[in-house]
């Protein structure tokens, strides 16, 4: 692989691991541009945290090629690691300093001053939930706290790229999205995020997936591109007052509809080439044949219906 561009922050080609000669994950390829929330995805199990471990050099490839800011892991600098951040899954903080302490030792490791490092996890302990808990010992925190805290420790040296291993589990809804305006201020200031999840809802609010079973890359995209690739286009809904012989022809005819389907008598699902074009065409349709439509509207199927139908292609 060539030199760092600004265009691949982080490259795999064809990368495959073995472990006892089982193979975890097999001729693995995709790259990661600067300034995007990256999501590797899939059940546990699939490979995701494997591929992350050889990239921040913790494994090597049996196979392939892995290069993270231009350079193969195993051959990081100083000054390198230095602009990486990672969280692993296990705990990897000290139980019996405090939340403030172990913030202040991730720091000094980095060569914060006092003053500069003690704003930042004043703001991070704040943001996080846990300023109130700053002075307790960290062994006895709540799983999610210490989550939160591992997430404060891998952000407070405002890493360049930061790999982050399952980042909401343990979070309750108001914390999981107090980390997603984090992990989205990053990438607004051109930082690069690559996380693994197996929850779907995080997944979608990536700019760009991969996805994985069984240690098998099945696709690759954004969660746009994945509901195409899933259902064979953009989908369109509309509920009319009624559905009969007369409405599905006028339905099916239109340009660009591939498939129609009807849910619970009138609820109607068109699968299109483009929904913007179609969906205008359709209410008009319908208003000619002088139809109420009561919902008329581009349909987001859940990400969980995108994966399993993409997991059941392959």
């Amino acid at each position: 692989m060539g030199p760092e561009s600004k265009n691949k922050i982080i490259e795999l080609v064809r990368v495959t691991k073995l472990f006892d000669h089982r193979a975890v994950v097999k001729d693995i390829s995709f790259d990661v541009t600067p300034g995007e929330i990256f999501g590797l995805i899939g059940p546990s199990g699939s490979g995701k945290t494997t591929l992350v471990l050889m990239m921040v050099g913790v494994h090597t490839p049996t196979r392939g090629q892995v290069s993270v800011l231009g350079t193969p892991p195993t051959r990081f600098s100083t000054q390198i690691r230095e602009r990486i951040g990672y969280m692993p899954q296990g705990f990897f903080l000290s139980p019996t300093l405090t939340p403030w302490e172990n913030l202040s030792h991730i720091a000094g490791l980095y060569g914060m001053g006092w003053l500069g490092k003690r704003k930042v996890i004043h703001r991070l302990l704040s943001r996080l939930g846990l300023w109130d808990s700053r002075n307790k010992l960290t062994r006895d925190l709540s799983g999610g706290m210490m989550r939160r805290l591992q997430l404060a420790a891998v952000l407070i040296h405002d890493p360049e790229l930061a790999f982050i291993d399952e980042p909401m589990a343990g979070l309750d809804p108001l914390l999981r999205e107090e980390v997603w305006n984090i992990l989205n201020e990053m990438k607004n200031d051109g930082k690069t995020i690559l996380m693994t999840t197996h929850s779907m809802n995080d997944a979608e609010r990536c700019n760009a997936l991969t996805l994985l079973s069984q240690g098998i890359l099945i696709a690759r995209g954004t969660p746009g591109d994945l509901r195409r690739r899933a259902f064979g286009g953009d989908i369109v809904r509309l509920v009319p007052e009624r559905v009969d012989a007369e409405v599905y022809d006028v339905l099916h005819r239109l340009p660009g509809v591939k498939q129609m389907n009807i849910f619970g008598g009138n609820d109607v699902r068109l699968v299109v080439e483009n929904a913007e074009e179609t969906l205008p065409q359709a209410i008009e349709g319908l208003r000619q044949l002088g139809i109420t439509i009561s919902i008329a509207e581009r349909y987001q199927p859940p990400f969980e219906d995108v994966f399993e139908k993409l997991v059941r292609s392959d």
